[in-house]
């Protein structure tokens, strides 16, 4: 048997922090990103998906092996799906086998419930598994044991770690808001953007819309507020883009005069503004800063505030 490495959760990404106790398998989809082309499909909690795809690409530049998971519900796991695991392998009925204890009716007292067959893997309690807060995976393992002997070497560089020893299969990111140093020279290392991608990524790592932000307490951005959203994001992921403290500070202040009616409706459509400003050819995150300037300009002049 393999001898894995176990390390406790060091703490919650951010996303997710402040719903851990009340929404474990019922996370908003903001909080949630889903792998693009995994089959079966993979989705994690943000933070944790960026780690998962560095680690991805990693694992099969090593082994020529694709890391994906047993099925769609074996990354992150709906509550019910939960429930329905749980009571597919444990019973109220005693029998000598391991035990849980679970308020299954929600009336406040917690029932004992047995392993079916001591033979079965475990489950844990609904409410209360890493999948309902998009953390942990279930991987298929080949038979040669490539992969697992990977994960076993490498995994704790990109934050992810083993739970039990009884479950080789089961990882989960451990890291928080610590981005692993492979993680970051992994986004920095990946510099060309298509548009697909320019897309996808603009607003992947922060989840927020004009409607639902924490730059100014009405929950609206200025329209230099809101391109500066992409900017940070370009920053976070290739640590090429370089703001000094006084143009910063300008756009910190801009966004926090609030929403500028009709200029900028929807997330999609500054997006959309920004790819249009884009060269045809590969987009660098050069090119990508360029067009957020020209498109912010643009709409400030077209009447956004001082």
């Amino acid at each position: 048997m393999v001898d894995l490495p176990i390390t406790a959760i060091r703490q919650f990404p951010r996303e997710i922090r402040e719903l851990v106790d009340t929404h474990n398998g019922r996370m908003p989809a903001n909080v949630l990103s889903v792998q693009p082309g995994s089959k079966p499909t993979l989705t994690l909690c943000r933070t944790a998906m960026r780690s998962l795809i560095a680690m991805a690409a990693a694992e099969k530049e090593a082994t020529g092996l694709t890391l994906r998971v047993t099925s769609s519900n074996d990354s992150y796991r709906p509550l019910e799906v939960q429930r329905s695991l749980f009571k597919s392998r444990y019973t109220r009925e005693p029998n000598g086998n391991s035990h849980r204890n679970w308020d299954s009716n929600g009336d406040g007292k917690k029932e004992r419930w047995f392993l079916k067959d001591r033979h079965l893997a475990v489950a844990a309690v609904p409410g209360t598994s890493n999948h309902g807060f998009g953390l942990a995976c279930d991987f298929v393992l080949d038979k040669a044991g490539k992969i697992l002997s990977w994960l076993v070497k490498h995994a704790d560089e990109y934050g992810f770690s083993a739970e039990l020893q009884s479950e080789a299969w089961h990882w989960r990111y451990i890291a928080g808001d610590a981005i692993p140093a492979a993680t970051l020279a992994y986004e920095e290392d990946d510099m060309a953007f298509t548009e697909a991608q320019m897309r996808a990524f603009a607003w992947q790592y922060n989840g927020r819309g004009l409607d639902d932000n924490d730059q100014s307490p009405g929950g609206n951005l200025s329209t230099l507020g809101a391109f500066n959203e992409i900017l940070l994001t370009v920053r976070a992921i290739a640590k090429k883009v370089e703001l000094d403290a006084k143009e910063l500070a300008a756009i910190t202040q801009a966004a926090k005069k609030g929403t500028l009616a009709g200029i900028a409706e929807s997330t999609d459509e500054l997006v959309e503004a920004v790819v249009a400003a884009l060269p045809d050819d590969a987009l660098t995150v050069a090119d990508v800063e360029a067009a957020v300037r020209k498109v912010a300009q643009e709409k400030l002049k077209a009447g956004a505030p001082a």
